[in-house]
């Protein structure tokens, strides 16, 4: 057992054993919130020694993430009926690992998400009046676990509006790849999908279906200040931002692009330039290197993760070489549909004709043809 002296972690694991205590959580792992401290229960989790030093750590550092306090294991035996009330004994014996940890300042991303139309459009302004420098903060933060794993759902950040001390707090770390932020655009493109959970916040989809057009329309006006203000975020933390501006805007809805053109805030043109058109190449290139390194029998298993990770998916519609036009389309989402399509039959016949070419031929960029039709490209860009 790791533990800090100042808690004792028995006495919190008690009180649920005697369930004088209700799970807070909602969905995933069962929380206890004591006030001050947080236990929670896990299914096996092997490895929470080392994300306790890793994200104690991060902590030590001013991430803002909880500090893990204590952690114990324990088997609990499925013929206990006792234990059956409290744990899931239902596939025989199970080993369960506690961990005890600071609670989280603020509130948790499920409460922005929920409630009537009314309450959700009061939490989403908070989220919309919050100051950048909060945005910029977690931006940091997240740039700084960027090595740790982080699932991401509502339920692990927070958020805490207080004037003083404020901002958002990112909930249980697991370990990842060990790899630091290296400004690449892979990176940059991991920390803005991160921004996914901030932006959960406001009307859903039914709700729309009987808010009101004012209702709707403030919706949309405190969702483009939050996507606004996670730009900005991004533009204060992330070095030489720049070099990345139009691939992560290429990321970013049409509806908060169009929002974004009237005030001025991005260029009115995002096609993709010839030197970024070479870009495109290279990085098709590394997606498709990716898939062959993380499933060489079957890399195509891996190939639209990758093509999203790189951002292809989205700065295709913006390509020269895109035979999908927008005006073709009803809407937004069938347009964007039918280009990651396009480029995931494109990508497919690179990786088919790789796997038939000599190792010798393998050198270059994914190049799109000059004059190449859908699907007849090779690696060097040749018919």
């Amino acid at each position: 057992m790791v533990k800090n002296e100042q808690h004792n972690i028995e006495h919190y694991i008690q009180q649920v054993k005697n369930r004088n205590v209700s799970n807070t959580s909602v969905g995933g792992s069962e929380s206890f919130n004591f006030g001050d401290v947080t236990l929670i229960l896990y299914y096996g989790r092997d490895d929470a020694e080392q994300v306790m030093q890793m994200a104690n750590e991060k902590n030590a550092k001013g991430i803002r993430t909880p500090k893990h306090l204590a952690v114990k294991r324990e088997t609990v035996s499925a013929n206990d009926k006792q234990a059956a009330k409290v744990f899931d004994t239902s596939l025989g014996d199970c080993d369960i690992c506690w961990v005890l940890q600071e609670t989280f300042k603020g509130k948790s991303f499920t409460e922005y998400c929920s409630g009537d139309i009314d309450t959700k459009l009061k939490m989403q302004a908070i989220l919309a009046n919050a100051p950048t420098e909060h945005y910029a903060k977690l931006i940091s933060d997240a740039m700084e676990i960027t090595g740790m794993g982080y699932e991401l759902k509502p339920k692990n950040m927070a958020y805490d509006e207080s004037t003083v001390n404020g901002g958002f707090s990112i909930i249980d770390l697991t370990l990842g790849s060990g790899k630091s932020f290296d400004n690449s655009l892979k990176d940059v493109l991991k920390i803005y999908s991160y921004m996914d959970v901030v932006q959960c916040s406001g009307l859903s989809w039914s709700d729309k279906e009987s808010a009101t057009e004012g209702e709707k329309k403030l919706t949309a006006q405190q969702h483009n200040q939050i996507q606004q203000k996670i730009l900005l975020g991004m533009e204060k933390a992330i070095p030489n931002f720049e070099q990345h501006r139009r691939w992560v805007l290429r990321s970013t809805s049409p509806i908060h692009l169009e929002n974004f053109k009237k005030m001025g805030f991005c260029e009115t043109d995002l096609s993709l330039t010839e030197q970024e058109q070479s870009l495109f190449s290279q990085l098709m290139q590394q997606a498709i290197d990716a898939c062959f390194s993380e499933d060489k029998d079957n890399p195509t298993n891996r190939l639209i993760g990758n093509l999203d990770r790189y951002g292809l998916q989205d700065s295709w519609r913006y390509h020269a070489k895109s035979e999908k036009r927008k005006d073709d389309f009803e809407d937004d989402y069938d347009y964007k549909r039918a280009c990651a399509n396009e480029l995931e039959k494109i990508a497919k016949n690179i990786i088919q004709e790789r796997q038939i070419m000599k190792p010798k031929k393998l050198s270059g960029t994914a190049k799109i043809g000059k004059n190449a039709k859908l699907g007849d490209e090779g690696l060097d860009g040749t018919e």
